[in-house]
């Protein structure tokens, strides 16, 4: 069986739905496009292999509740340009 551990969202998402990769544990990376503008509520939760996420956006307007609750291989996430810088 293969196991998905790379994602490379394309380049016109502009919103990763609600819970649309919950607890998929496998999961390492992740790249978002720029124009990426918001990640639903537990996108990414219990993603717990989760060690990178590109955020390099431009256009992000909100991250929902949750949104990468219990990342715990995920020490930081910062989004170049702005305040938000999440531990």
């Amino acid at each position: 069986s293969s196991t998905m551990t790379h994602i490379g969202i394309d380049d016109d998402v502009t919103s990763i739905a609600d819970y649309v990769f919950h607890r998929m544990h496998d999961i390492m990376e992740v790249v978002l496009p720029d124009c990426l503008q918001g990640i639903g509520e537990m996108a990414f939760a219990f993603c717990t292999s989760l060690m990178k996420i590109d955020l390099v956006l431009h256009g992000l307007l909100a991250i929902g509740n949750g949104g990468f609750w219990s990342c715990s291989s995920l020490p930081t996430i910062h989004i170049p340009g702005t305040h938000f810088h999440w531990h």
